[in-house]
């Protein structure tokens, strides 16, 4: 769970905005004759600091919150992860637009700039794309990869999960990149939505094992190990890392991505920042290993060193939204 000082900073203090408490939302909306926009996201997710940065905290956002009651639901959170349970978010960040007795309207997700955003947030609050509608492309265009990943997407949403994987399994099996997406898209409903970690890691070691030799195959592999970490086996998690280290020990996306997921879950704090210190002596300015190991001192507690390295990070890269919000929040808990 997000501790509260980040929640507090995430995407900052403007008025309007409430964290965690969907039910609250609800109760405003009804009393004001309102929609919600319901924001999930994550500390960890950079496209949400951006666009909270960009468009959520600056005037695209105080517009929309003049008729709408904005809540904020941390991914981490326990409330995130029912929430993510329940309304089928794949995807972060994901803005839902739901009527004031909870029911969804539409969704968009991911990061867009601000007046792009506010069109989409007038579309998905009109109904989006409508279900019938899609599933008759999809019937007329049962090749065209656009318009059926997105008909799988929403009959996910729907929790029409046969009809979804009978699409998606037709794209996996044909490779590319559209097969990539239709492999990301029902391994994220497996490890995120329906928490079947062993089924999940099994799924993307598939994938891995698919698309070995392209650019996919670090992801798969990255998410292989989320599965087996949801199924309680960061073992077997941590044994990838190692195994694909083992035939190529200076690969460095191998050893960026064990470090990523070691750091992200808290797990063998020790080793993580023993390879972090290794890895900066190669690569003294990197931004990303930096972040990683300010992230690694604030969860053991040791606060100044964490500013000491996200100063570092900011330094290389200054206007990245999520840095400078890791920052704040230090900030906040140091005073």
């Amino acid at each position: 769970m997000m501790p509260l000082f980040m929640l507090l900073f995430f995407l900052g203090s403007q008025p309007g905005w409430s964290d965690g408490d969907l039910t609250d939302a609800l109760e405003r909306a009804r009393s004001r004759d309102q929609a919600v926009l319901m924001v999930v996201h994550a500390h960890w997710c950079g496209p949400c600091h951006q666009l909270a940065k960009d468009v959520l905290n600056a005037e695209s956002g105080s517009e929309l919150l003049k008729d709408h009651v904005g809540v904020r639901i941390d991914f981490d959170s326990t409330e995130g992860q029912r929430i993510t349970a329940q309304y089928a978010v794949l995807n972060l960040p994901s803005v839902l637009v739901l009527s004031a007795d909870g029911t969804e309207l539409g969704r968009v997700e991911g990061y867009m700039p601000g007046p792009e955003f506010t069109r989409a947030v007038a579309k998905a609050e009109a109904g989006g794309q409508d279900p019938k509608v899609l599933a008759s492309l999809a019937a007329q265009s049962p090749d065209d990869p656009k318009i059926n990943l997105e008909y799988a997407q929403l009959l996910l949403v729907k929790k029409r999960e046969k009809e979804a994987y009978a699409i998606l399994k037709r794209f996996m099996d044909t490779g590319g990149s559209h097969g990539a997406a239709a492999y990301r898209i029902w391994g994220r409903w497996l490890v995120r939505i329906q928490r079947k970690g062993l089924e999940g890691a099994e799924h993307f070691l598939k994938a891995y094992d698919q698309y070995k030799n392209q650019n996919y195959a670090p992801g798969f592999l990255y998410w292989a190990a989320k599965g087996y970490h949801v199924a309680g086996r960061d073992d077997k998690a941590i044994a990838l890392f190692d195994d694909w280290l083992k035939r190529q020990p200076a690969h460095r996306m191998a050893m960026l991505l064990k470090i990523d997921f070691l750091v992200h879950y808290g797990i063998k704090t020790k080793l993580a920042e023993r390879l972090l210190r290794k890895v900066l002596k190669k690569e003294p300015r990197n931004a990303s290993y930096h972040y990683m190991l300010a992230q690694l001192m604030r969860k053991t507690g040791r606060l100044d060193e964490a500013e000491k390295e996200i100063r570092l990070a900011l330094r290389s890269q200054p206007h990245r939204a999520m840095y400078q919000s890791f920052l704040k929040s230090l900030q906040a808990a140091k005073k």
